[in-house]
């Protein structure tokens, strides 16, 4: 069988669907005690309580971030749950058109309240697994000047009551603040990702983040004898990989892709692998792939004997999202002289605004289970005291002179081809 690149869907599965818990015991007590079904059968799909369609819009919003993010041939990883918080939490502290642009695309059009009464029920739910670990954390570091930043006290309150926030103020003056800043990132992703930001800027003003920690075993683990080296086709030549051989029961397809579902244990969430057909990348087909060609995918599952040859892999990913989710349709909220989060808090400088959103993520798949960890950090900015109209940066050749300001004639003029010389 050829080895090519395929789709993990990980925590998308783990944040729109619930415990499947009868259909993963089944097909795992038909994979630990060796029975075999003769025919596939439909399995029903059991799909958590509606949420007002915002679930919905959730996996659609996934989708089409990764697409956005994604580079032909390069390893993707995001996570939406992460992603959707920290954004979640920003559009709290939005108004009008900037808000409205933020829950077409965030929410498929649901309003900030819809989202926030779904991410409560989903997180309880989560972050409560019968086995393994899924740790969530949100945290707000504000600029400690209040002749400068006053924050909006019912926006602390929605925080700390529906996301369950630290609040931080800090003197963002002080490098140390980086490293604190830094050190929350690292602890509440158990050490996979170490750090977020690099520096602060003079004109940020608050920070919005979400850290996410996933660490599941398999409900049924790979014996070190199932784990095979072979060869991992991409599409600039043969790499080597060790590849995890096993028996699995739920197979879905839809004629364009194929793959499998396999369980971790306590079966609440599931590890997905999509393989497109012969030919086509995963680029390919996640370009023609929609939020609902996904669920009917998932509800399509089958239950069948299957021989699944995977490599193990462990990957990093860090992005800005400001493009792909300008691409979106959110694109008031990056412009200072636009933007309206006037719910979140008020700059004696000027407009507030969001200068980056910052993304990073990691994942370790093995015979054991899987590690996955993301952190999403808003970067919220006030406007520069002074607005420039140009910015020009001379750092390639170019012509100068010295000149009189009555007749403009030049003293002296040159050419600067190299500074060093």
């Amino acid at each position: 069988m050829k080895k090519r690149a395929f789709i993990c869907i990980l925590l998308l599965i783990a944040f729109v669907f619930s415990s499947c818990s009868s259909v993963a015991s089944d097909s795992a007590d038909a994979a630990s005690n060796g029975s075999k079904i003769s025919s596939p059968k439909k399995i029903s799909f059991l799909a958590v309580k509606q949420a007002n369609g915002v679930d919905e819009a959730a996996v659609a919003f996934a989708i089409d971030m990764l697409k956005a993010s994604m580079e032909d041939g390069k390893n993707c990883m995001i996570s939406p749950l992460s992603i959707l918080t920290a954004l979640g939490m920003t559009a709290n502290g939005a108004d009008g058109e900037t808000l409205k642009q933020m829950e077409e695309a965030l929410f498929g059009g649901k309003t900030i309240e819809e989202f926030n009464a779904f991410y409560q029920d989903l997180i309880k739910r989560i972050t409560n697994p019968n086995e393994g670990v899924v740790a969530f954390a949100n945290s707000i570091w504000y600029r400690d000047e209040p002749d400068r930043l006053k924050m909006n006290d019912d926006f602390i309150r929605k925080m700390q009551e529906t996301f369950n926030s630290a609040i931080n103020p800090g003197d963002f003056n002080d490098k140390n603040t980086v490293n604190l800043i830094n050190d929350w990132v690292k602890d509440n992703t158990n050490g996979y990702i170490k750090k977020i930001i690099e520096e602060i800027s003079p004109d940020t003003v608050i920070y919005l983040i979400n850290a996410l920690y996933f660490e599941q075993k398999w409900a049924h683990q790979y014996p070190e004898s199932n784990v095979k080296k072979d060869k991992f086709h991409t599409a600039g030549g043969d790499v080597n990989a060790d590849y995890l051989c096993g028996d699995e029961r739920l197979y879905i397809h839809d004629g364009d892709v194929h793959g499998f579902i396999k369980s971790y244990e306590g079966n609440a969430f599931s590890f997905v692998a999509l393989m497109p057909k012969e030919g086509v990348s995963p680029e390919a087909y996640l370009s023609k792939l929609t939020g609902k060609k996904l669920l009917d995918l998932l509800k399509g599952r089958e239950r069948k004997t299957m021989w699944v040859t995977m490599p193990k892999y462990k990957t990093e990913f860090e992005a800005s999202l400001v493009e792909p989710l300008k691409s979106l349709g959110i694109t008031d909220a990056f412009e200072p002289d636009k933007a309206n989060f006037k719910n979140m808090a008020a700059s004696s400088r000027g407009n507030l605004f969001v200068s980056d959103v910052l993304h990073k993520t990691f994942i370790e798949v093995n015979e054991a289970g899987t590690k996955a960890a993301a952190v999403t950090a808003v970067i919220v900015s006030d406007e520069a005291e002074e607005k420039y109209d140009v910015h020009l940066t001379f750092d390639r050749p170019f012509l100068y002179m010295i000149i009189d300001n009555q007749t403009n004639l030049p003293l002296f003029i040159g050419i600067l081809n190299n500074p060093a010389e």
